[in-house]
């Protein structure tokens, strides 16, 4: 039962991802609440909500891996690949030039070393979560129609 629960938490965070591009932190959005008035409403909201549903849906995972270890992502030449560029990646924001922007980025971007931590994280679970063809499907059904909603609203 309660693998069950965790698995549809898991579940409904990587689809909510898929909405993350929708997000204007503008302070007068949907997102208000959540996210008011930020300096750049259209970089900043995004990667602050896609952060924080990428810390709880791998926090989840992390306990759905405890009670069963079935969940654990296969290993593969892809896998270690990211292993291997997060490392080198770290690497250099440890002995680059500048580690605060290297770690941390700039809000004009904010793709430091945290987001690819973060976009690692995303990676293990939708990987070892998303197991089926059905789910890819669906999966990429909501991306192409959020994508297409973007497409037809900016028209």
């Amino acid at each position: 039962m309660l693998q069950k629960i965790l698995k549809y938490v898991i579940y409904i965070g990587l689809f909510l991802i898929c909405l993350v591009p929708l997000a204007i932190a503008d302070g007068h959005s949907l997102l208000s609440f959540f996210l008011p008035g930020l300096l750049f409403p259209f970089i900043t909201g995004k990667v602050f909500l896609f952060r924080i549903i990428v810390e709880i849906i791998f926090s989840v995972w992390l306990i759905l891996v405890l009670i069963d270890r079935d969940y654990l992502p296969k290993k593969s030449l892809i896998l270690w690949s990211l292993v291997g560029f997060l490392g080198i990646i770290t690497l250099s924001d440890i002995f680059g030039v500048s580690h605060g922007k290297s770690i941390w980025s700039n809000f004009e971007r904010m793709e430091g070393l945290l987001t690819h931590i973060h976009l690692f994280l995303f990676f293990l679970v939708a990987g070892a979560m998303i197991s089926t063809q059905k789910l890819w499907n669906r999966f990429f059904h909501t991306n192409i129609g959020v994508s297409l909603f973007l497409v037809f609203y900016s028209i």
